[in-house]
């Protein structure tokens, strides 16, 4: 076996895989991305780095086709996106600034829409990202995409989507809720958010004994699997996710931390 390792020069604070090439984009505590070539063995190459955030970044996540990349910041109302070509070429394409400040949790909803979440009860989907910044922008702030609004029962501890909707797992909260995208709203930058909709639960799952510390979902969409510090990892499969397996692994939690990755099938 040969493995590769590179020392970053801040902690590493968000990590995310691309869904077909060897690339990895990291994220750390000085709000620097960088998207990372790991396919020669015992070399990582960095193939683009960009500062976005004054403070650490939170979360990265790429689209299904990896052709987007999604990086936020728990201290910012700004979500950037990078485009990602097949040969590795990586750019930014700009950022949207939703109506909260905080983003912890992403969730792809299709190739250019994805739902962000922080620890303010709020859901938000942006809709329309682009692929590349548009000619006529004056700035990285992009102007055509849309934001749409949701209101969780509580802070989101996991998000993950799929073809049954957005599943997320809340504080306080043993169960992870599958929510309907029919109370969703647009909102505008400035809006009041007092007035939006609690989202509507499609389905509701109580697979742990514990809080769940972390959801994710095949590329697929077909399934949902979930962990938390009780030591059970569960994969829930099937119409409205009916199917459920269930096995217990406490190695899944390590100092706080819970990791759940979702292989399709």
């Amino acid at each position: 076996a040969t493995m590769a390792a590179q020392r970053c020069s801040r902690s590493l604070t968000g990590c995310a895989s691309h869904p077909t090439k060897p690339f990895v984009c990291i994220g750390d505590t000085s709000g620097v991305v960088s998207l990372l070539d790991v396919g020669t063995p015992a070399r990582i190459r960095a193939r683009a780095t960009f500062k976005l955030f004054s403070g650490p970044v939170s979360v990265v996540s790429f689209s299904h086709d990896g052709m987007l990349a999604a990086v936020g910041s728990a201290g910012s109302p700004h979500l950037y996106f990078l485009h990602v070509d097949s040969s590795g070429g990586c750019t930014v394409v700009g950022f949207t600034e939703l109506p909260e400040s905080g983003v912890t949790h992403l969730g792809w909803t299709a190739r250019t829409s994805v739902v962000a979440a922080g620890q303010h009860r709020l859901l938000f989907e942006v809709k329309g990202v682009p692929h590349e910044r548009p000619e006529d922008s004056d700035g990285l702030e992009l102007k055509g995409t849309a934001v749409a609004c949701v209101r969780a029962q509580g802070a989101v501890r996991g998000l993950a989507t799929s073809g049954a909707g957005v599943s997320c797992a809340v504080q306080g909260e043993r169960k992870t809720l599958v929510l309907s995208k029919g109370a969703w709203r647009e909102v505008q930058k400035g809006d009041a958010l007092d007035g939006v909709a609690a989202a509507q639960v499609v389905s509701e799952h109580a697979d742990h004994d514990k809080v769940p510390g972390c959801l994710a979902a095949s590329v697929d969409g077909d399934s949902v699997g979930s962990c938390g510090s009780d030591g059970l990892v569960v994969l829930r499969t099937g119409a409205g996710m009916s199917q459920c397996l269930k096995r217990r692994c406490f190695s899944v939690w390590e100092e706080g931390a819970a990791v759940v990755a979702v292989q399709a099938s």
